[in-house]
């Protein structure tokens, strides 16, 4: 599966449908998997497609998990993001990122989301930014009152962005929060060693190590310095250099398996599940969130 964060077109342009297709023909299920009890009553994406274009917001991106079976790839999860096209700034935009399957495991989900352009960063907001209708037939009439609810999020989203944007934080915390965000996907070696009996080897797995915090925040953008001892940083900046590097590959990580049970280095790949990619980015979001209250 692509990486999540380049599941849109270089061009930001609008999706068509049969770019979602492509992307994501789970959006197309017209009826829940089978074996569903009688009061599943489904709440297509692509009924949420249209109700949210009459709104004013069109697909952007889209993905979904990868399955093995057609008929899974038919139900399974998947992710698509919405934009107003009357939205372009020089820092980048708002938008709903709808989540969403027909397997019986997911309620539909409206998130409130941001598009950074200087690194092409998705961002979905964190806890209390959730807004879910269940796949039941008493409620199937309410998705315009989730749309309601999912605007309203947008504008106290927004509200903790120019928060972040204004904090500046110290070089120590931008460490200290690069290794709790590290700890979202990997475990810590120097844990992990403390903790495993003398003379038993570390089980094999993905690790994070002061390398990987450092990777983290390394990458630079235009106008982005390297964090450095010393001086402060923008915590708007210091979040989207730990979530891009959490999410996307090229960390550098520790890899301990069967073959090489002391271990090497390599650079992580990126996040290819939709809800692992959802659930991390809102707990970076909420790291970095608490960081500005």
């Amino acid at each position: 599966m692509p990486d999540l964060i380049y599941s849109r077109k270089a061009s930001n342009e609008v999706l068509t449908y049969g770019d979602l297709a492509r992307q994501a023909p789970a959006a197309f299920a017209g009826n829940p998997i089978e074996g569903v009890s009688d009061q599943y009553g489904h709440v297509t994406t692509l009924d949420a497609v249209q109700q949210l274009g009459r709104a004013g917001w069109v697909p952007v991106q889209a993905a979904q998990t990868s399955s093995r079976t057609q008929k899974a790839r038919e139900h399974t999860k998947h992710l698509i993001a919405f934009a107003r096209e009357s939205d372009y700034d020089a820092e980048g935009r708002p938008e709903i990122v709808l989540y969403n399957s027909s397997d019986r495991t997911s309620a539909l989900k409206l998130y409130a989301g941001y598009f950074r352009w200087i690194c092409s960063n998705s961002l979905i907001s964190g806890s209390g930014f959730e807004n879910k209708l269940i796949h039941k037939k008493s409620l199937i009439h309410n998705f315009e009152d989730l749309i309601s609810n999912a605007l309203a999020n947008l504008d106290r989203s927004s509200e903790n962005i120019a928060m972040m944007q204004d904090t500046e934080i110290s070089a120590d915390h931008a460490y200290h929060l690069a290794e709790k965000a590290a700890e979202l996907r990997w475990k810590s070696l120097r844990t992990a060693s403390i903790e495993m009996p003398a003379g038993e080897e570390l089980p094999a797995g993905t690790y994070w190590t002061n390398k990987t915090v450092k990777s983290l925040l390394e990458r630079k953008r235009n106008g982005e310095r390297l964090i450095g001892r010393g001086e402060t940083y923008s915590l708007w900046d210091v979040f989207n250099r730990i979530q891009e590097g959490v999410m996307r590959s090229g960390a550098i990580v520790e890899s301990i398996t069967a073959n090489n049970p002391r271990g090497a280095q390599r650079k992580a790949r990126a996040i290819a599940s939709v809800s692992q990619a959802i659930k991390i980015n809102r707990n970076c979001w909420d790291l970095c969130e608490a960081a500005a209250a």
